[in-house]
């Protein structure tokens, strides 16, 4: 899960649109589109991050 963020800090993110039960709308490319969640051990996480690169956040 190198890619992936915990939610709280997604939905913090300037491209975070909305957060739904099994998704996010990321606008990270300048439009929406749908990105996958996976709870483990109680915690979201968003899957494969485009913000994330080489295992840390990028501007």
């Amino acid at each position: 899960m190198s890619q992936s963020v915990k939610i709280d800090e997604c939905m913090k993110c300037e491209h975070h649109v909305e957060y739904r039960d099994g998704f996010v709308m990321c606008a990270f490319f300048k439009r929406p589109e749908q990105r996958m969640t996976q709870t483990i051990n109680y915690v979201v996480y968003l899957i494969n991050c485009p913000k994330k690169e080489n295992g840390k956040i990028s501007a």
